[in-house]
């Protein structure tokens, strides 16, 4: 996109233009910045905390899996599928109407 107020046309060699301009940037690095560093620290955050809690993660969270598994459905096109997401159309007429099955 391009931003140009009015009121910086013709100047742009002034220090008040440069630095407005250099107040977005600022932003979009800093953004990268902390992007970056969340790539770099996650997998170590993960390695130390994870081990400690995965106990009662695994507790809590196996009912929730086991719950998962049985809605799913093996679909011929789209592999496994969980059952209650997939839709049937039906063409009545002029209409196009979608079932759930």
């Amino acid at each position: 996109t391009h931003y140009l107020p009015r009121h910086w046309r013709g100047r742009a060699h002034t220090a008040e233009v440069q630095q407005a301009v250099n107040s977005m940037f600022t932003y979009k690095v800093l953004l990268f910045l902390e992007e970056l560093a969340s790539v770099v620290l996650t997998p170590f955050i993960l390695a130390y905390s994870l081990p400690r809690c995965a106990g009662r993660l695994a507790a809590s969270g196996f009912s929730c899996i086991t719950r998962f598994y049985a809605y799913l459905v093996l679909d011929p096109f789209l592999s496994l599928v969980v059952s209650y997401l997939r839709l049937q159309f039906v063409f009545e007429s002029t209409f196009l109407k979608a079932q759930w099955y």
